[in-house]
């Protein structure tokens, strides 16, 4: 297992364990066999195989255990299942100490759910191997990129084979930008060339669009969707479809943005940029009472951007609002105010909260 972690001698590993642990040595020994066949499959990107080791992986509750196993679900794609091994962790004391894994563990499900800030200070301080790739990944996403290449370059000193890490390095590479830049652009399409995963190509999307370069984005966005399946998959799915609804939507194609925003939710529905961008697409499409479904999430993680703030209070005002509704579509509209939003559609959303504040004076004015 612990060959297989660092991204060495997988081959040897698999034929150690399969030789040396017989298949009636008891369940524990059996289900730390099947946690290790899927650490090796990972590396050698038998994805199947992987699942098929995963679901072997059980009956064991201690927490070095289960959290391997909620990241090798994620590893997949699996959001849900990671989560529900994570709620099986339990401590004997009421304060445990930072274990590592399962630090680097809680860090990735923030991320899953586009808590980027949060996932890099849940594993402040945290100076360990398994923590180096997602703290670079949370400053990626958090937009520090210069801090994420260099903790992900010490990331690829401790597993230089690791391909999720040599990915993520290879983006903050593009969007750090210099001399760099070209070869970053050709790793990037490297990787995603050479690997059976699609998550290299989302990644390599993320990188273009923040650089500005949308239309090669949107290729390798829908390129990393294209023949997804057990043996080809894309962890990481749900984002290239919420880039790809993020693209729609501004192109006025709510019906194409819907359609990948339920693709995205389906894989990931704890992800709060897809659950904010859908609330606005449904808002567009005229259901404020779903739209405020998604919304309400967004708005109490304290995430929403400008946008997502205007769209709040719109659907909070739509069809026979209350007090209570109308005080907190103001609330929304100084938020989206402090966020940037103009001033154009800050008077529009204004005018549906307050009309009779927004509607002309019509008393006649008295005669002389």
């Amino acid at each position: 297992l612990a060959r297989s972690e660092r991204y060495s001698e997988a081959v040897e590993a698999v034929d150690d364990i399969n030789v040396g642990l017989s298949d009636d040595a008891g369940p524990k020994v059996a289900a730390w066999k099947a946690l290790a066949l899927v650490s090796t499959h990972r590396q050698l990107e038998d994805y199947e195989e992987m699942g098929k080791a995963l679901a072997s992986a059980t009956g064991i509750d201690a927490p070095r255990f289960l959290a391997r196993v909620a990241l090798a679900q994620l590893d997949l794609g699996r959001v849900e299942a990671a989560l529900k091994a994570r709620r099986r962790i339990r401590w004997a004391g009421a304060e445990p100490d930072r274990y590592p894994l399962v630090a680097a563990l809680d860090a990735e499900l923030l991320l899953a759910s586009g808590l980027a800030d949060a996932a890099v200070a849940n594993v402040d301080g945290i100076d360990a191997p398994v923590v180096r790739k997602v703290r670079g990944r949370a400053l990626f996403d958090a937009g520090k990129y210069e801090d994420a290449l260099a903790e992900l370059d010490k990331a690829a000193t401790l597993a230089p084979g690791d391909p999720e890490v040599a990915m993520w390095r290879e983006a903050a590479r593009y969007v750090v930008g210099g001399r760099a830049r070209r070869d970053a652009d050709q790793a990037l399409t490297k990787l995603g060339l050479q690997a059976k995963a699609k998550d290299a190509k989302t990644v390599h999307g993320l990188a273009l669009r923040i650089a500005g370069r949308a239309d090669a984005a949107r290729r390798r966005f829908e390129q990393s969707l294209e023949d997804v399946s057990d043996e080809y998959p894309n962890a990481l799915a749900y984002r290239a479809h919420v880039e790809l609804a993020r693209m729609a939507l501004d192109g006025g194609a709510l019906e194409a943005a819907e359609k990948h925003l339920k693709a995205a939710l389906d894989q990931n529905p704890t992800y709060l940029p897809a659950r904010a961008l859908m609330g606005r697409t449904l808002l567009a499409l005229g259901d404020p009472n779903a739209a405020l479904e998604q919304l309400v999430d967004v708005i109490g993680a304290n995430v929403a951007t400008a946008a997502d703030e205007l769209a709040f209070a719109e659907a909070l005002v739509a069809g026979s609002p209350s007090d209570e509704d109308r005080g907190q579509a103001r609330q929304a509209l100084e938020r989206a105010a402090k966020k940037g939003a103009s001033a154009e559609e800050i008077a529009r959303v204004a005018a549906l909260v307050d009309p009779d504040a927004a509607a002309p004076d019509k008393r006649r004015r008295r005669r002389r």
